[in-house]
């Protein structure tokens, strides 16, 4: 692995780093419902397990756009999932 494959590297972990440190601070919101923590968990889930990035990424947006449609979600966490998705796509 050459010099900037693995910087490369550095970074996108550190990038997956802050959208799991994001996930996390929903998590322990006590505002927010059982059931957006529930699928939360699950998207984390799917991106920090083995296997093609790509895949991990696509499954995790799809399981956070699935919350959207959520209309007891607080604004607030709703505008974190935003990022959050948005963050994945700029992977």
């Amino acid at each position: 692995m050459s010099c900037l494959e693995k910087k490369g590297s550095e970074i996108m972990n550190e990038r997956i780093n802050d959208i799991v440190a994001m996930m996390d601070e929903i998590l322990d919101d006590k505002t927010v419902p059982r059931n957006v923590k529930k699928m939360i968990q699950k998207a984390k889930e799917l991106l920090l397990k083995e296997g093609d990035l790509e895949l991990r990424k696509d499954a995790s947006i799809h399981a956070l756009e699935d919350i959207d449609d959520d209309p007891n979600i607080p604004m607030f966490t709703r505008t974190s999932i935003w990022n959050i998705i948005s963050m994945l796509e700029s992977l």
